[in-house]
């Protein structure tokens, strides 16, 4: 009774696995169908050549999921190396398999192939590797693909040799090829076909030693804004304070506004680039822009409606979550004397902190520390406390209360526990009268 409906499932299942291209079937990511799809291709090897619907060969799909075997096959019996398929995507752009990769490159590809971001299997992995670097390296996953594609570099770097690109090199930090390579050839210190400068790539990468050739020697324009149509190369380097103050040495513009041709995002239309590195950048890169004279009482706007956002350096750092920013700029005496003589600021800004979804803590100390009043009102008479308590913010609320808040009617005569809708919260301003 039981074995009959099981055979139907079985028969079912090869049914629907016998009616599936090597291309579904791999796709999968499951072994089992790997080893149907190879025998399909086996009867008939005509699948070797033939496209899915995003123009991948099943050479694609193999090196994509690792099958180690049916990529062996694949280029045993002819596969193309440097078939294109979607996003002009090669084998190699779509393999982390170290293992794979050394297979493929057996078959000499041409490692100069261009998906249609620009980028070269070997700049593919580079930038990948730096994704994951950045993420958290202790995380066993994460660890062993970095290990995967540290592995993957170093191929690729081995096979190309003297022959490895200019914006590969420089994100590697290869300065001495870098040196040779603009040598031969000068006039690739002013740029490439596709987009960034090499002083902008070496900007973007960290590496000091790369720009200050390029600055040095082959006067790189530290004005560059991408062929006009994007955002100054110090905003690449904001996270390298070192090669901030190399470009401001060298006549970086601090006073053009920035507007992201890309659209706004959390960050306003004709920001400067303190508000940039309020976000982004290391606490020594706001030191250095201040000392160097970046206007600092900037507010950005939006330029399709006109509006003026009142968004400053340190409203930026407190919004991206920037405590060593925000205590970089208050911290600054030129920065931090300015805004403590305009107090409207910092009692706006704790009104936003309170409301926030994260711990507000700590930013409520620094701005407390800075003079920043806690019983601040707003233009509906809403006091820290109702924004907190409308947030629902435990963390807040604690810290407003223990530094003697009261709860007082807003506008529309609402006490703060009027406005949460968590219990816990309730009951806390309850208890505090």
């Amino acid at each position: 009774m039981i074995r009959i409906p099981f055979l139907l499932f079985a028969f079912f299942v090869n049914a629907t696995c016998s009616a599936q291209s090597p291309h579904t079937l791999l796709w999968t990511g499951d072994k089992a169908n790997a080893k149907i799809a190879l025998l399909k291709m086996k009867e008939d090897p005509s699948w070797i050549h033939r496209l899915d619907g995003d123009k991948r060969t099943p050479l694609h799909i193999a090196a994509r999921f690792g099958y180690v075997d049916v990529v062996s096959w694949l280029l045993e019996n002819g596969a193309d190396v440097n078939a294109e398929a979607y996003n002009k995507f090669t084998p190699l752009h779509l393999t982390t398999n170290p293992g794979i990769a050394e297979l493929i490159l057996e078959k000499k590809p041409d490692m100069g192939l261009r998906s249609a971001h620009g980028q070269t299997p070997l700049q593919r992995a580079i930038a990948e590797l730096r994704h994951l670097r950045s993420i958290d390296e202790d995380v066993p996953d994460v660890k062993k693909d970095i290990e995967h594609l540290e592995t993957l570099v170093g191929l690729y770097v081995d096979f190309m040799g003297e022959n490895i690109d200019l914006v590969s090199a420089i994100r590697l930090g290869h300065s001495d090829q870098v040196s040779r390579m603009l040598m031969q050839t000068p006039s690739k210190a002013d740029g490439n076909a596709y987009g960034r400068t090499p002083l902008r790539e070496a900007a973007a990468w960290g590496q000091l030693e790369i720009c200050k050739l390029l600055v040095n020697k082959y006067r790189a324009k530290v004005n560059d804004f991408e062929r006009g149509q994007g955002e100054p190369i110090i905003i690449s380097a904001l996270p390298h304070p070192e090669i901030v103050r190399l470009l401001i040495e060298n006549g970086a513009d601090l006073e053009t506004r920035i507007t992201s041709p890309s659209g706004r995002g959390d960050i306003g239309d004709e920001a400067t680039a303190l508000h940039f590195a309020a976000a982004y950048g290391h606490p020594e890169s706001i030191k250095y822009l201040i000392d160097a004279g970046v206007p600092i009482f900037v507010s950005t706007r939006d330029v399709l409606s006109g509006t003026n956002f009142d968004q400053m350096a340190f409203d930026v750092a407190i919004q991206f979550g920037r405590l060593d920013n925000l205590k970089a700029l208050l911290g600054n005496n030129k920065y931090g004397d300015a805004l403590r003589a305009k107090p409207k600021f910092l009692d706006r800004a704790i009104l936003y902190v309170v409301g926030g979804d994260s711990d507000p803590s700590e930013m409520l100390v620094v701005l407390r520390k800075n003079g920043a009043n806690l019983r601040a009102v707003d233009d509906a008479g809403n006091t820290p406390l109702h924004i907190a308590a409308k947030a629902n913010s435990k963390s807040a609320i604690r810290y407003l209360l223990r530094h003697g808040c009261e709860q007082t009617r807003n506008k529309d005569k609402q006490f703060p526990y009027e406005l949460t809708t968590d219990p816990e919260v309730k009951s806390l301003l309850l208890q505090s009268g």
